[in-house]
Order: C-alpha cells, then structure tokens, then sequence
C-alpha cells in the first residue's frame, strides 16, 4: 500500500502576529514538531510561496516543497495532492497541518495503521469522538479534493461522505490543538 503524506504549512499566522511555524516551542519551530511525527513515507510540505526559511525546515526533515499558489485551504490541498499523485498515484494521502505541535508519532502510526486495515475508508485522528487532524483521505475521494475550493479543505469531502468516517482516538486530546494564537501555548 502507497501512502503519502501532506502538511499543509501555508496560512499567513495573522492572528498570531507573525509566521507562527517558525516560532520555538520546545526549543524546536513549532512545524518541526509536526514534521517529525509524520511516517516515513513519500512526503511533500506545502508552504507560502517564497517562504524559503520553511522550505530549508521542511527539507532538513525529509519533505519535499510545494509551493502554494492559491489562497486558502482548499489551495495547499490541492497543491498538495498534485505533487502526491505525480509521484504515482497513492491509495491514500495523510493530510496534516503544520500548527500540531503536541502531536505525536505514536497517534499518527496508529492513524495509518488503521487506514491500511481500512484503504476504503477516510480516517481522522480524534480526540473524544471530536474529529481533527491529521486525516487520510483514500485514491477515491481524490476527484472531490481536487475540485475543493474556499477555506474549508477536506472538511468539504468528509461531509459529503459521511458514512466513510471512521475515528482514531489520539494518545491524548492536546495532540489535536491547533495553535492559532500565542496564548494557546501556554
């Protein structure tokens, strides 16, 4: 089974006041953390354009870059999956956003564990029955990411698909905080 893996890393940190991805936590850029929780399988970072400082921490963990051209979720999706399928179409493309710091390896490998079970089905980590991200999204649902548009990405999909959820519980809730403000990492 093909997998690859997409971080979405291209959001402008407007309401953390500056490139949140780069910011310390831990004594690591808060994308570092996310980058080294993902499987060790065919991975691309997509990253505002010209953001090269991004681009040199995403090629330090193994990510190729791809350059966001479009605004918006539904851009870096998109962006994302194009780079994924011209390296041979996968079965399914773990989607991941780059402000997780807390999440770790051990969530996202029960994750793909439980996709590789299930290739048919989309499968979110959760915390408390409560979706978040990452998610695996299989090869059949690709036409419908491809055609996503607006801010919301693959939210689009999954709620098109309903029935085809299926949940991963994380090690720990915090794994699925998104931090969006400098306050939250308190």
């Amino acid at each position: 089974m093909k997998l690859c893996c997409v971080v979405t890393a291209a959001g402008a940190g407007k309401r953390f006041g500056g490139n949140k991805l780069l910011h310390p936590v831990a004594g690591r850029p808060m994308l570092a953390h996310v980058l080294r929780a993902m499987p060790p399988v065919c991975r691309f970072s997509v990253l505002p354009q010209g953001d090269e400082r991004l681009a040199a921490l995403a090629t330090a963990y193994g990510f190729e870059t791809v350059f966001a051209t479009e605004p918006g979720m539904s851009g870096s999706v998109r962006a994302g999956l194009a780079a994924a399928c011209a390296s041979g179409e996968p079965d399914g493309i773990l989607f991941a956003v780059g402000d997780q710091p807390r999440l770790t390896r051990a969530s996202v490998e029960r994750l793909c564990d439980m996709f590789a079970a299930n290739p048919q089905r989309i499968v979110a980590l959760a915390a408390g029955g409560q979706r978040g991200n990452p998610v695996i999204f299989p090869r059949h649902t690709f036409v419908d990411l491809a055609n996503l548009t607006g801010d919301k990405g693959g939210s689009q999909v999954i709620a098109k698909y309903p029935d085809l959820l299926l949940l991963c519980e994380a090690g720990a809730a915090e794994e699925l905080t998104d931090i969006d403000r400098k306050d939250e990492l308190l």
